[in-house]
């Protein structure tokens, strides 16, 4: 699901996916029952328990997530996705699946209440293909391609974590190759002073499928 600077991996859950096969069932049985019937009735509360339960797991796994990342940086950066675009590809069930916005949307609303900051970085920014270490930047680099090895100085990426070290770069505006990776200075808002929040974040999203 995402991915931090600090190497921390969110994995995607895909609960829509997991109860899919029981929702297709029950969708089934619904269909051959006689329309206004009591037994109609009863299994269309059925198809809408499954679908409730399939939300409720999606939040909650939304809310601890990004409380988490809100408790432990002052400054979250992540990518601002086309997500109506990523939608209409051949992937649109997973992406609707993980909801990424509705993370980004309860990291605005959370950083505003804890008085962190979130920042967004275009969604043209080449976080992947770019070396976090030299700057080089790749002319192309395949969805299938979870490692790569820089031409420039020879270093070895995990693509999301690359990603990651990227977007907290540039969500600071500080250049890739500046030796800032891991030890990336901030200046903290005025309301973060006394609360400990100090450390920075960048999270890169990345459907695993």
């Amino acid at each position: 699901f995402a991915v931090l600077s600090t190497g921390k991996v969110y994995e995607t859950q895909a609960h829509f996916r997991r109860a899919e096969k029981r929702l297709r069932g029950l969708s089934r049985s619904l269909s051959r029952k006689q329309r206004g019937s009591k037994n109609a009735q009863k299994a269309k509360q059925k198809v809408a328990r499954c679908h409730q339960r399939v939300a409720s797991q999606r939040q909650d796994f939304l809310h601890k997530m990004t409380t988490e990342v809100v408790k432990q940086h002052g400054v979250v950066c992540v990518e601002d996705l086309d997500l109506a675009a990523l939608c209409k590809t051949r992937l649109a069930k997973s992406f609707s699946d993980v909801a990424i916005g509705e993370a980004v949307r309860q990291l605005s609303y959370k950083c505003g209440w804890s008085g962190s900051e979130l920042r967004k970085v275009g969604r043209f920014f080449p976080s992947s293909k770019r070396c976090h270490r030299c700057g080089l930047v790749r002319s192309s680099l395949d969805l299938s391609e979870r490692s790569w090895v820089c031409a420039g100085c020879g270093s070895v990426h995990d693509r999301d974590e690359n990603a990651a070290q990227n977007i907290v770069l540039e969500g600071l505006g500080l250049p890739a190759g500046s030796g800032y990776v891991g030890v990336t200075p901030v200046e903290r808002p005025a309301s973060t002073q006394d609360s400990g929040l100090e450390q920075v974040g960048a999270m890169k999203q990345e459907l695993s499928w």
